[in-house]
């Protein structure tokens, strides 16, 4: 909730809010040194003697910040790229750590997330704003405050109980369509003066979530979802498309509370919000799409060692 509130562009005017949480599908990236050159295995294959013939973005101007060569990188992860999970970041944010590991340097969330943020948007030119790498970095259920001078991570302090509740109304069904969100934002972006009122409307709408959640009122979290929806759709023509809206109409029929499409919009996953006895039921209706359950995640980040 408040997704596009988190771009310079914006927060640099308006203070910025995003309401985010992680959830238990992963990022995997191991790196280790190697006897030469650089070995990097993701959904392609890669062997180039210098971080400067690495065709992976992010890759190459992470080895480059770091001045790093003869390393072995592979990684996979649970969710594919290109869906709205934010798996870009959570990809940057684990090289960075195993980097920062493996140089003996401090793992402080803030230098880490900053950097990451950094070679994505600086360096990469991605499209994107910051908070992905917020979100995947410190976990769990949070408010996010962007502005001009600082970015603010905030636990939103919720009954276990209720959290555990709202959980169990959730679930992801996924369009079978990836996308490149960088392209879809970089519309947004030409656009953000005249986006402004309508971000603003999307700005509003954390503060009324929040206390929604707090109170169990998931129904009404469904329905500010939904307003969430309408308002992204008037961002771009980009953001959705005929077979969406009717995949988002057919939700709604089948008794879904509310449904946003996650990240940059044009594909990926519909975040659906339902009654608990209902989903299995709805489900069934939709046996062409992949549905997922989930349970949150509250540990973020994280080094696992062998």
């Amino acid at each position: 909730m408040g997704g596009g509130t988190d771009f310079s562009d914006f927060f640099n005017h308006h203070e910025g809010k995003v309401i985010s949480t992680t959830i238990n599908k992963y990022m995997y990236v191991c790196l280790k040194e190697s006897y030469k050159e650089i070995f990097l295995k993701y959904s392609k294959y890669e062997n180039q003697k210098h971080y400067k013939f690495i065709k992976h973005p992010i890759v190459k101007e992470t080895l480059k910040y770091y001045n790093l060569n003869d390393v072995d990188i592979g990684s996979f992860c649970d969710i594919p790229s290109g869906t709205g999970l934010g798996s870009s970041s959570a990809f940057t944010l684990s090289l960075i750590s195993t980097i920062q590991k493996l140089r003996g340097k401090s793992l402080n969330r803030k230098i880490i997330c900053n950097l990451a943020s950094e070679i994505e948007i600086d360096k990469v030119k991605s499209n994107i704003g910051y908070q992905d790498q917020y979100a995947c970095c410190y976990g769990g259920l949070n408010e996010i405050i962007f502005n001009k001078k600082k970015i603010q991570v905030n636990k939103i302090e919720i009954n276990k109980t209720i959290l555990s509740n709202f959980n169990d109304h959730l679930f992801l069904l996924d369009t079978n369509i990836t996308r490149d969100a960088s392209k879809i934002l970089n519309y947004q972006q030409k656009t953000s003066k005249q986006n402004i009122p309508i971000l603003l409307e999307i700005l509003k709408l954390c503060d009324e979530f929040s206390i929604s959640l707090k109170s169990s009122k998931f129904k009404q979290c469904g329905l500010l979802l939904n307003e969430n929806w309408k308002i992204k759709k008037s961002l771009s023509k980009k953001v959705s498309n005929q077979n969406l809206n009717q995949i988002y109409e057919d939700l709604i029929k089948n008794g879904v509370y509310g449904a946003k499409i996650l990240g940059a919009g044009a594909g990926g996953f519909f975040l659906c919000i339902a009654d608990p006895d209902k989903i299995k039921n709805i489900i069934t209706k939709f046996k062409k799409f992949k549905v997922l359950k989930f349970k949150f995640d509250n540990q973020g980040s994280k080094l696992i060692s062998f």
